[in-house]
């Protein structure tokens, strides 16, 4: 059961791993991680496998990776002893190691305000330097900012508004060559997901201020950026719920929708679960029946796009169509292509190794999901990143990798950016040989 006290503010402490996505989260009231911890098994047999997945299904954990040979999951207090057993019985054996021993005390340790004007951001007119999460008015602000300071180069468009009324805004960035290609740049879809924000915003940031600096390649691209996708559920996460994943649909026990199960490409083959209102992964009632993904679709339909990149945590993968299928795509010797350079610029820039392939997997496959509709439409480069790291931090990466994350994603976004290049023949040999 859940314990209320009111000191101040009524503060919701959960009790177990659906207690920040059912009924209790319509109380609009923080959600407190006390005591929870981040486990991660070790997978070597179906047996197991059917076992981590019924025990998400069951709410007992929440899932916050899983691959076919480990899973990572959050485990609210009241729930260790009883999974704990669950694991180690017969036929299963399997043990566990702690990958954060109390997710309130890492939350409270990474806390950073928001800092105040100084004379500095005033001048600026925003607040946003990458070292710390930004909350919604920053982003907004620093959007604002640019659209004035960088009048030639950018605009800010609203392309539609969330199920609680916030804009959804994309930054445009062009030299207005009208032999551009296009690249549509999207984060923010899972509202937990901070650092695919801050690397989104990084790579407009990178694009307007280095501008003249940046390879032909580069310059020669209209950038379309859409760094919050789900800006009711961000902004949530922030106030209320730090590890919200979904947006803010409220119905009569539940709340939000999975925007990545709600495009429309495969959409009908979410399963049972995915189909229950207070799953993580609720698909909705029908494909794009959400405003913010509507909004995606939207661009395609007045803006010709020749790559489409969505950026996600965590695991460090760089991931291509299908998400859903085993079925290969007609392009998979170029998205394989593209990945593979994307992988070997990101190793030259940083040093960190992102794998990279078709993002279906057996045990886990993505219906509905963004990067199976743009490839479906057209958009025939097209890509899933799941950013830093692979589990030691998870969702929770420290604000001090935000820079080095950004950097990385300024490399991949580069060699997408070779990739469409009109004359491939006069092309160098590699995107990364110009780090």
């Amino acid at each position: 059961m859940l314990l209320l006290a009111t000191y101040c503010l009524i503060v919701l402490t959960v009790s177990d791993a659906s207690a920040s996505h059912d009924n209790r989260n319509l109380r609009n009231v923080p959600v407190s991680y006390e005591g929870a911890q981040v486990w991660r098994t070790t997978i070597t047999n179906d047996a197991q496998m059917s076992l981590i997945r019924k025990l998400h299904d069951d709410r007992d954990i929440s899932l916050w990776r899983l691959t076919p040979d480990h899973g990572d999951f959050l485990i609210h207090a009241t729930r260790k002893v009883d999974v704990n057993r669950r694991l180690s019985s017969q036929p299963y054996n399997m043990n566990h190691t702690v990958l954060v021993l109390d997710v309130q005390h890492r939350l409270d340790s990474l806390a950073t305000p928001t800092p105040t004007w100084t004379g500095k951001t005033l001048k600026l007119g925003h607040r946003l330097d990458f070292t710390f999460y930004p909350e919604l008015d920053v982003i907004n602000e620093y959007l604002s900012a640019i659209s004035t300071q960088y009048k030639s180069l950018s605009e800010i468009q609203t392309i539609g508004y969330s199920v609680e009324n916030r804009t959804i805004q994309m930054a445009v960035v062009s030299n207005k060559n009208p032999k551009n290609a296009a690249i549509l740049i999207v984060a923010g879809v899972h509202a937990r997901e901070w650092i695919g924000v801050t690397s989104a915003l990084y790579i407009l940031d990178q694009l307007l201020n280095d501008f003249d600096n940046h390879p032909v390649h580069v310059k020669n691209i209209d950038w379309y950026i859409i760094p919050v996708v789900n800006p009711d559920g961000y902004e949530y996460s922030h106030k209320k719920d730090r590890l919200w994943k979904k947006n803010r649909r409220k119905f009569p026990n539940c709340c939000g929708v999975d925007l990545n199960r709600n495009f429309g490409k495969y959409w009908s083959m979410n399963d049972a679960t995915s189909k229950k209102q207070c799953r993580e992964n609720y698909a909705g009632t029908k494909e794009f029946s959400e405003p913010e993904s509507s909004a995606v679709q939207s661009v395609i339909e007045t803006v010709k796009i020749s790559a489409f990149v969505d950026i996600h945590a965590f695991g460090q993968e760089l991931n291509y169509p299908w998400a859903a299928t085993a079925e290969r795509t007609p392009h998979g010797k170029v998205l394989h292509d593209v990945a593979k350079d994307m992988s070997k610029a990101i190793l030259s820039k940083n040093g960190s190794t992102y794998k990279f392939g078709s993002g279906y997997r057996k045990i886990n496959p993505t219906y509905g999901s963004a990067v199976d509709f743009m490839y479906s439409e057209g958009v025939h480069h097209a890509y899933a990143i799941e950013t830093r790291d692979t589990g030691q931090y998870g969702f929770l990466l420290p604000p001090e990798q935000i820079v080095d994350t950004g950097k990385e994603l300024v490399a991949a976004m580069c060699c997408v950016a070779k990739a469409l290049e009109p004359q491939p023949q006069f092309r160098s040999k590699a995107c990364h040989d110009w780090f």
